[in-house]
């Protein structure tokens, strides 16, 4: 992946780096509101919300960096973007699969099922 002028040359992955930053920054805005409602309220179905929603951002972060690094994210020694991308696969099953926080989802907040 080339650097043109201290921005990625590919137009397309820059606009996934775009994109993943918007959702992110959004992520956490609303991360702020269910601390603030969880303070005053207790937690709610909010969380599954949350979790499976930052488990997908995190996933994509890092499948963005294996793709602006290449082949070379992928050696094992001495580099952490191997292991963080595979880690990225691990926080989607811990504490409740994706699956399963959909299913939370679809059932508890939209009343599906």
């Amino acid at each position: 992946m080339g650097v043109c002028n201290d921005r990625l040359a590919d137009e397309v992955m820059r606009k996934e780096l775009i994109d993943w930053e918007i959702d992110y920054l959004c992520h956490q805005l609303t991360m702020e509101r269910v601390n603030a409602e969880i303070a005053s309220n207790g937690v709610g179905n909010t969380s599954a919300m949350l979790k499976y929603y930052g488990t997908e951002l995190n996933k994509r972060k890092h499948e963005l960096l294996v793709s602006i690094h290449g082949s070379d994210s992928m050696h094992w020694e001495n580099n952490p973007i191997s292991r963080q991308w595979l880690r990225s696969k691990g926080n989607s099953i811990e504490g409740g699969t994706s699956e399963i926080q959909l299913n939370i989802i679809s059932k508890r907040i939209l009343g599906l099922g």
